[in-house]
């Protein structure tokens, strides 16, 4: 049980979301779809992807968040695991926002997935 952004009244597509069109309520996070929104700094500023209902718990996927990496852009990926870390640098193959899977290929030509940190990084789990 935590809390996680709703929409306070419909949303147009391409609104920008503002303080009065969210609010905060408190339920079952395990229920909801995993990136389900729980900070209004997450979501205010952004555009509305389509249009959205009132009373509907607030994803990620319905805004266009500014991506944290770039398709061509250089980024230093980091690996880690139980014990130990690794950083790298990388060339990402796809735009992602933080959270957000990225492809990147390593200067040896391999291509590795990992998820779009913000600042530019990317981290790869092990």
């Amino acid at each position: 049980m935590a809390d996680h952004l709703v929409t306070k009244r419909p949303l147009r597509a391409a609104q920008i979301v503002g303080p009065d069109d969210i609010e905060l309520r408190h339920g079952d996070l395990a229920a909801l779809p995993g990136d389900t929104l729980t900070d209004a700094a997450q979501a205010i500023g952004h555009h509305a992807r389509h249009a959205v209902a009132s009373d509907v718990p607030l994803r990620s996927a319905m805004l266009r968040i500014p991506p944290a990496v770039q398709q061509g852009q250089p980024v230093r990926v980091i690996s880690a695991g139980a014990g130990f870390s690794v950083a790298s640098e990388g060339r990402a193959l796809n735009n992602a926002a933080p959270g957000e899977s990225v492809r990147v290929r390593m200067p040896n030509g391999q291509v590795v997935t990992g998820t779009a940190q913000a600042g530019g990084s990317v981290e790869v789990a092990f």
